[in-house]
């Protein structure tokens, strides 16, 4: 798959943004004095792992685990993962959601695994 290329059928162009959104939480850009070759500078999207992770959510064969993800990042979205202000924002997001429920934390820890 080229870079910036996403999986057909998969994701919409929404629950791209908010998986897109959800690795530059996970993996934001780091500002540092030193950092000439600005590897700290790179967030998870600029090296592609968004669509990485739409590509093995696309290639998950059980149906209801899919199902379950693509949800669960819809749920993201419902609360503002996308639009929220701050790298804390997005983070007490993703808490907040995993500490809602058992299958939410699972699937919050399957998406920062990914």
């Amino acid at each position: 798959m080229a870079p910036g290329e996403q999986p057909a059928g998969v994701l919409s162009d929404s629950q791209m943004a908010i998986l897109t959104a959800v690795c530059d939480t996970v993996v934001p850009s780091v500002p540092r004095d030193r950092d000439p070759d600005g590897l700290w500078a790179r967030k998870a999207s600029d090296l592609g792992v968004d669509v990485g992770a739409a590509q093995l959510i696309s290639e998950i064969p059980d149906p209801e685990l899919r199902g379950g993800l693509l949800q669960l990042i819809d749920a993201l979205g419902g609360q503002g993962i996308t639009g929220a202000p701050s790298q804390q924002s997005r983070e007490q997001i993703l808490r907040n959601t995993a500490l809602s429920d058992p299958r939410a934390a699972a699937g919050v820890g399957a998406l920062v695994g990914m």
